[in-house]
């Protein structure tokens, strides 16, 4: 079972981990097990495509303003 707050903690610990959840979100989701619809990987596709815009070098940074956003557009639309 995939722990999304574990997960959280070991993204916004990991460069590297954080830069390969960047470059492919629903790949790397599917990878550790959480399936997603297409409306939820689109969603997520465009919140971490926003926050690349917002947010100029978001790989090196921390995704927790991600999980909010996340956590109400996948879960609860």
């Amino acid at each position: 079972m995939l722990d999304l707050g574990m997960l959280e903690q070991r993204l916004n610990q990991d460069a590297l981990l954080r830069a390969r959840f960047i470059a492919d979100q629903v790949g790397f989701l599917r990878a550790r097990g959480l399936i997603l619809s297409l409306d939820q990987a689109r969603a997520l596709r465009q919140v971490v495509a926003q926050s690349k815009t917002d947010r100029p070098g978001v790989a090196g940074g921390s995704i927790a303003p991600l999980r909010l956003q996340l956590t109400t557009k996948l879960f609860f639309t």
